[in-house]
């Protein structure tokens, strides 16, 4: 969600708003045309376009992670208009269409970096549009991410984001308290005392 994009964001209210596609409409029942931004590109700098859109559906289609996810899209049946629109086929008419191009199997990636990557280089090496780009990553350890400057979007606020691999939960209390961490996951509940007396800290 810091490194990709996706199509439309769904909000808590059921609205949609646009994020790569600057609008969209239903051509029909099975058929939804979508106009895509053209001032995005990949963090690489190639820019973002229709084809890639098509790719990341198509490849949601062809993983059994996320395959049943995106099993009422029609790839084959698909159609690219220009580089900036293209028109998306269902199966069958789909209520929650929107709700699937916004989670996070939605995210659209570079066609270009995973089809000279494969897969399995192109996921260490994560390639999208988002506000934060993949600046280093040690297994088990940390991950660091570096603000995207030429983001299409609102910039990022801080120049870094470092997701840093803690496994113990009582250690990761101890980073809250010392300020090496700004916020941690899986507080204990032996701890939720101790982290809510930490100034300026508490549980959400």
């Amino acid at each position: 969600r810091n490194i990709y994009d996706k199509l439309v964001q769904e909000l808590p209210d059921g609205t949609v708003e646009p994020r790569l596609a600057a609008s969209w409409e239903f051509v029909d029942d099975l058929t939804v045309r979508f106009k895509l931004r053209d001032d995005v590109k990949f963090h690489n700098g190639e820019p973002f376009t229709a084809e890639d859109v098509l790719f990341s559906i198509e490849r949601g289609l062809k993983n059994p992670i996320s395959a049943s996810t995106f099993k009422y899209f029609d790839v084959k049946n698909s159609k690219i208009i220009d580089p900036h629109t293209i028109d998306i086929k269902l199966v069958m008419p789909y209520a929650p269409i929107f709700n699937t191009l916004s989670s996070g199997r939605g995210s659209i990636v570079s066609k270009k970096t995973v089809e000279e990557m494969g897969d399995n280089k192109a996921a260490r090496n994560p390639v999208g549009t988002g506000p934060y780009k993949l600046k280093n990553w040690v297994s088990g350890t940390e991950i660091v991410l570096e603000k995207n400057e030429s983001y299409w979007g609102k910039k990022a606020i801080t120049p870094n984001v470092i997701f840093k691999v803690i496994p113990e939960a009582a250690n990761r209390v101890i980073e809250l308290e010392t300020g090496g961490a700004d916020i941690i996951y899986d507080v204990a509940g032996t701890d939720v005392e101790r982290v809510n007396d930490i100034e300026g800290a508490h549980i959400l």
